[in-house]
Order: C-alpha cells, then structure tokens, then sequence
C-alpha cells in the first residue's frame, strides 16, 4: 500500500485541482502536474485510504436551483461536541461544519431564500451555544470567478434542468468520479446521453463536482486566517497574489457581500512554525487590520434540502 503522511506539496496540488473538478481524469492530472498515470492513481488511493479524501461530490450550482450561501462563525460552550454538531446538523440548511480548536465553529450553509437566514442563525446559535458569532454571505468563491458574455449569461438563463438532469446530478452526487457507462445502466440511457447532458450542464456552470477532505487525517495543518481588511480590498487582485507567492500552501479565500472588511483564508501547512512564518510574512506585505487564526480539528458533512429536492424531482 502506497502511504502519504503527512502530505506533501504534490498531494495539495491535486486535492486543490479536486476541489474545483473532482471529475477531471488521472491522464488530466498528470499532465498538470507532469506526472505519470500510474503515479496519479496511487497518490488518490493513498488520499483514499488514510481518509484525507472522503467522497468525490457533485451538486447543483445557483445559476440552476437558486440557493444562498452562508457561513455563521462563533465559539461554541458546548460541553459535548459531538452531541453539538449533530444538533446543529438536523437542520436541513446546514452542509457543512468544521470544528476548529477551542470549539471555534465554522457552520456552512445552505437556504433556499435570504428570507430563511433569521431562522437558520437562530437555530444555529442556540444548538451551537454559540458566542460572539459572525453571519457571512458567500460571495461567489474567488476562484470561481469568471467574466461571462452577455450571450453566456442569457443562454445560462434559458436553462431548464429536466427529469434526466436531476437524475444525472443524483446519480454522481456521492461519487462524481463514477464511469458515465455505470450510471446510463442505472438510468436506462445510452452513455452518449450522459455525456452529452453532463457535457452541457457543466458548460453551462449548472453543476459544480469536488471532493469532501479531511486533511488532518495525516497530522497535516488547516489554518482558517480570519482578517479585517479595508472594505475597497481588491479581492480577486489579493487572490492572485497569495496563489503566486504562497502557493502550495494557499487554499483559498473567502469574501462576504454583507461583511465587505473581511475575509476567511485557508493555508495548509506541515508545521506551526512553517504559518507562524506565513502569518508573519503576511502581516508585512499587506496592510491587514487583524489576523486571527484556528486550527482545524475536524469536518463533519450532512444531506440537505438541497439532496431532497434533487429525489424528488429525480421522482426517485
């Protein structure tokens, strides 16, 4: 068995080409990274195995089922966790919790309207026994970001998912790395309709695919850098640049359209001096207000109103 712990750079590489297309290709990868096949499929399997790769995922994207994205952020006085995060996860809005060090939660979340966002925090600050929280409204992620026609946006507006759509998206939803040949059995179609229904939901950024990781499986470090910046940052500008001068280490970063001073950035790192460093250089090159930092401990998933709606519409 090929074993990774911790991590390396390579690793990083292609959880983070995962996470934006966990559909791309061993060939695909390799050629990104200049690998070989072989060496690709042992390093997802290795991924595999120690837990750091949980499930390949796909989903519907807003542009299809309209949906808001919120992160509501705040220490929790939860004596038990456990019992804390399945409370917090009966709620058909909640996607995703990550627990960081000193029961800081960071609680994903999905509504089907602005409108349910009063409810939704109210459910999450008592069953979190949250203190001194935050409510975020994603802004779409940074990397995502991409300037469309006028043309694109009004075709992507035409778009009507069907039946057979929704039976796609559920048929890869708990492993969108699936062969199409298995799923056309399942639905009873010919390969070359999945193909070419996936081909165009994905043209049409209708579905997204990723993965669900669990990094700290391999003792590696997930720091979350809470900043507050100067609310005209130029923020695909900083987003570059930490991808250019912090990379691999570099996840990502999130905004927030109602919290326009601050940011979320995500580093992976092998040791605490190696962010302590990061967090150091970082404070010298940017003109940041503050920086916070939490560890990740744990990421704990959950189905959504969002998978339910899929069922029905699949009529599964």
């Amino acid at each position: 068995m090929y074993i990774i712990c911790p991590m390396d750079e390579t690793d990083i590489k292609i959880t983070s080409i995962l996470h934006g297309n966990s559909r791309i290709s061993t060939r695909e990868l390799g050629d990104i990274l200049d690998l070989s096949v072989n060496s690709i499929h042992k390093r997802l399997n290795a991924l595999i195995d120690n837990g750091v790769i949980e499930t390949f995922v796909m989903g519907p994207s807003c542009s299809s089922i309209e949906h808001v994205s919120v992160l509501i952020m705040g220490n929790s006085s939860c004596s038990s966790m456990n019992e804390c995060v399945a409370n917090l996860g009966k709620d058909k809005n909640v996607l995703k919790i990550i627990v960081g060090l000193d029961n800081k939660l960071f609680i994903s979340c999905i509504i089907p309207n602005i409108s349910d966002l009063r409810e939704l925090t109210d459910h999450c600050i008592q069953a979190g026994e949250l203190e001194d929280y935050q409510v975020g409204i994603f802004d779409i992620p940074v990397c995502q970001k991409k300037k469309k026609s006028d043309e694109d946006e009004e075709e992507t507006k035409k778009v009507k998912l069907t039946k057979l759509d929704y039976r796609i998206i559920h048929s890869f939803s708990k492993n969108s790395r699936r062969p199409i040949s298995d799923v056309a059995d399942d639905l009873n179609v010919s390969p070359k309709t999945v193909k070419r229904r996936l081909a165009k939901l994905e043209k049409e950024s209708l579905v997204g695919s990723g993965i669900h990781w669990q990094p700290t499986m391999t003792n590696d470090i997930i720091t979350y850098l809470s900043v507050t910046v100067d609310p005209g940052i130029d923020v695909m500008e900083l987003f570059t640049n930490l991808r250019e001068n912090y990379c691999p280490n570099f996840i990502t970063l999130y905004s927030f359209g109602n919290l326009p001073d601050f940011i979320l950035i995500l580093f992976w790192t092998k040791t605490m001096r190696e962010m302590n460093d990061i967090q150091q250089a970082l404070r010298k090159e940017y003109e940041f207000k503050s920086i916070r930092s939490n560890m990740q401990y744990r990421a704990h998933h959950f189905d959504t109103w969002l998978d339910d709606h899929i069922k029905k519409r699949a009529e599964l």
